[in-house]
């Protein structure tokens, strides 16, 4: 069996080192989503007698060719569309991994959706390309649990640990039976959440601070950008991304709305409850 695959992110670099070890599968290119990753992908491509293609390179007509010879286009966790002119070359079907769970949570974001959502369960979703974004039909499902101090950065790690058994036992038990069977992917299924973080990221006082938190929780993704987008708060005219923010015990209101504790540290007064951030 002959694959090609578009990579974005560290997923596609687990993906890549599992399927590598799947006998009787043989990828023939990559396409590396995210240039931060070209030399390392480029790199395992040399090692491994694959052919390597940057993300600028994939609409251009060479790649047809290699699209018309292959079983299987799988992408991972990648922010390419793929035209609708190349769903059709390959001699099975074009197959992408989206890092929620179908049809409930569709297009970018959805690890920010699912927390802001205050969603108790987050998954990973192969399915069928079709023109629509994550229209197409599902083949697998995997799921796991959201706890209650889940963030974005947390969540997507252990999406990202539950790939390789994912690409596993796609490969060699769906592949292997020459049949994948496509279940509906129901549209009217599929849940409202902001593409992006509200208000433009800036911290409304006006809310309870458990929303707030929440808020918090979805944008943070530790030392990476969040692509949701990060909370902030304005002080002295000055907008400060928000690096920690916790609920404090302490029942009285302050007097002002943001009371400085240090030089990082500050305790802001939410509708209900006193907030300490760091910046």
């Amino acid at each position: 069996m002959q694959i090609g695959l578009i990579c974005g992110e560290s997923a596609g670099l687990l993906s890549i080192k599992k399927i590598l070890n799947i006998k009787k599968v043989k990828i023939i290119f990559i396409v590396s989503a995210n240039e931060k990753y070209d030399y390392v992908i480029k790199n395992i491509c040399t090692q491994n007698k694959i052919i390597f293609f940057k993300k600028k390179q994939f609409k251009k007509k060479i790649i047809e060719f290699y699209l018309k010879n292959i079983d299987y286009l799988l992408s991972i966790f990648s922010n390419i569309i793929v035209p609708k002119s190349y769903l059709r070359m390959p001699k099975q079907m074009c197959i992408n991994l989206h890092p929620g769970v179908l049809p409930f949570y569709r297009g970018i974001n959805v690890i920010s959706g699912v927390i802001f959502n205050k969603e108790r369960i987050a998954g990973l979703t192969l399915h069928k390309m079709e023109e629509k974004i994550d229209s197409g039909g599902i083949i697998l499902i995997k799921k796991i649990n959201i706890n209650n101090h889940e963030t974005a950065f947390s969540l997507a790690n252990k999406l990202k640990k539950k790939i390789p058994s994912l690409i596993n036992f796609f490969f060699n038990k769906k592949i292997k039976k020459n049949k994948i069977l496509l279940h509906f992917n129901n549209s009217n299924l599929c849940k409202k959440f902001p593409k992006y973080i509200p208000n433009n990221g800036l911290i409304n006082l006006n809310e309870n601070a458990i929303d707030i938190l929440n808020i918090f929780r979805a944008s943070f993704y530790g030392p990476y950008i969040s692509p949701w987008g990060k909370l902030r708060i304005n002080i002295n005219n000055i907008n400060y991304i928000i690096k920690d923010l916790r609920i404090l015990r302490k029942k009285n209101k302050l007097q002002e709305k943001i009371e400085k504790i240090n030089k990082n540290e500050y305790m802001v007064q939410s509708k209900d409850k006193i907030l300490k951030i760091t910046i």
